[in-house]
């Protein structure tokens, strides 16, 4: 099943990629969108190659890219590809081998096939998840796991708490992220953030076809092709591993036992970062993480605040400020 969709991707991420390596041998120009974004000529170019390609050998599906304006119309497509033609930009323009094309199909909010390219290492990463059993879960081996976390959340200590002894590997793309841990390098994948769907659909097709649970923080499922097209948080892992930082991570959730100590580890003390200890006590004992843009309390997700705020933007908004190569 899908197996004609599937191929065109495949050819329309290599050559997506070509066009990318292209502009970072000659030079690219970039500037930033209205939300501050990083956006370069790149991008662009790949974006119309991606749309001319894709919607070209299927024309009744709906479309929703990063670098294209919304329409409404995807909403009532059957199926709906979800693209992004450069996942980690500023990775891209840093030189970092960790960016990559990322391209999804989704029918009934489920993405049904994923492909990843990453064009600085050759790296091609395709599957079709429809009908994909997850594997069997594991018991605990008293072993510390390896998460594979975002640059930037590194960087800043911007991380979920994580239970003691966790090993952490700062990556650039999510798409790239999850990718590679569908390939088995690394045991979870999570953010706290807000991600748009164009960064994590195919990498989240990527990981269901090799047998992993890929859900929010709180293990509340991930919906595709919404009117609003954001997830709220993300943690990708084998079932067992998977179950166990879920329960870890509710006990901060609202209405928790431990609702007056944000950020305590399983074991009482302070879990991760002091910059989370400053500034995620709210008033009233209740626990949030602090951030522009919230989340309802009400909400599965209710303790995870959404960092970025998702909105269109205009071709006509920016300039160029720079370029790079």
């Amino acid at each position: 099943m899908f197996e004609r969709e599937l191929e065109a991707a495949k050819e329309a991420a290599l050559a997506a990629g070509g066009v990318i390596e292209r502009f970072r041998r000659e030079g690219v120009r970039y500037g930033r969108k209205a939300g501050r974004e990083l956006v370069s000529e790149a991008d662009l170019a790949a974006a119309a190659l991606l749309e001319r390609r894709l919607l070209g050998a299927f024309p009744d599906d709906g479309w929703l890219s990063e670098e294209h304006r919304d329409s409404p119309a995807r909403l009532r497509a059957a199926r709906t590809w979800v693209v992004d033609p450069i996942d980690g930009t500023r990775e891209y323009l840093e030189g970092v081998p960790e960016f990559a094309v990322s391209i999804a199909l989704v029918a009934d909010g489920e993405p049904v096939l994923g492909v990843v390219h990453n064009p600085a290492t050759g790296e091609l990463f395709a599957a079709a998840c429809c009908g994909a059993e997850e594997r069997p879960a594991t018991e605990p081996t008293g072993q510390p796991f390896e998460a594979l976390v975002g640059r930037g959340e590194h960087a800043w200590d911007d991380l979920p708490p994580l239970p003691e002894g966790t090993l952490v590997r700062p990556m650039g793309s999510v798409a790239y992220r999850l990718a590679r841990l569908a390939q088995g390098d690394g045991n979870a994948t999570l953010t706290g953030f807000g991600r748009a769907e164009w960064d994590v659909a195919a990498g989240v097709a990527l990981c269901r076809a090799a047998g992993l649970r890929v859900t929010g923080v709180l293990g509340d499922p991930l919906r595709f092709n919404q009117p609003r097209p954001v997830v709220r948080g993300l943690l990708a892992a084998e079932p067992g591993l998977h179950e166990r930082l879920t329960r870890f991570f509710m006990q901060f959730a609202r209405g928790s036992p431990q609702g007056g100590r944000p950020w305590a580890s399983a074991s009482g003390s302070a879990s991760r970062g002091s910059r989370f200890r400053r500034r995620t006590r709210s008033g009233g004992g209740s626990t949030c993480w602090r951030s522009a843009a919230r989340i309802p309390s009400g909400s599965a997700s209710g303790w995870f605040r959404a960092r970025r705020r998702w909105s269109q933007w205009r071709p006509s908004g920016w300039r160029w400020e720079g370029r790079g190569g």
